[in-house]
């Protein structure tokens, strides 16, 4: 790991990899022997050696010995720290839709952008998605609170405020890029649009075989 590198960044690099994937969730709630895991994919073994060590080193992958076996499981404590990571995204996005909505119909100025409250919202999903996602990550819903806050629910300078909305934007579009993503390894399910949903939880596919 790279000095001062956020080791959630990493996690997300090492998941970048369809296969390291698709092994995380083989082994969601049963440890696997690295032959039975190699058996689920058309590479070599030493191709899934090397994604079940990436894994490991990014915290995502336990491994014990059992005799001549070296078992694999998914490490709990490197999953939750991914939900958290998600869950403060999915905000950042939910705020972009919410401001991005509200402007389609009423064009204001960056000042006005920065003192926007909640009550300022029309209602509808994406106000609605937004309070949703403000709570998944502990901030209020109070009527006067600041749409446009950091994770901590700081609000915005007035001239940080078209940067975050670019950073909300990017970061809005990366994840309707990758809902793939975040369905298939956290296995969310959304209520309305495709950032809402319940705490995510693995799936067990142990018995997807063929795992291309």
């Amino acid at each position: 790991m790279s000095p001062g590198e956020d080791p959630r960044d990493r996690a997300l690099r090492a998941l970048a990899e369809p296969r390291r994937r698709a092994i995380l969730q083989l082994v969601a709630h049963d440890e696997l022997a690295a032959g039975e895991i190699a058996a689920a994919f058309d590479v070599t073994r030493p191709a899934v050696s090397q994604h079940l060590t990436v894994l490991k080193e990014a915290g995502l992958l336990t491994e014990r010995r059992d005799g001549t076996r070296r078992l694999y499981g998914a490490r709990p404590e490197g999953l939750a720290e991914l939900r958290d990571v998600f869950w403060r995204k999915a905000h950042a996005a939910a705020m972009e839709r919410a401001i991005g909505s509200l402007l389609r119909q009423t064009p204001m100025d960056v000042e006005r952008i920065g003192r926007l409250t909640l009550r300022d919202l029309p209602e509808g999903k994406p106000k609605a998605a937004l309070l949703r996602r403000r709570f998944a990550i502990g901030l209020g819903n109070c009527p006067n609170s600041r749409v446009l806050v950091d994770d901590a629910g700081k609000a915005i300078p007035l001239e940080a405020v078209p940067l975050r909305l670019r950073f909300a934007k990017s970061v809005r579009i990366s994840m309707e890029g990758n809902g793939h993503f975040c369905r298939g390894l956290l296995a969310t399910r959304y209520a309305d649009d495709e950032a809402e949903g319940a705490v995510p939880v693995i799936t067990n596919i142990r018995t997807q075989r063929s795992m291309r």
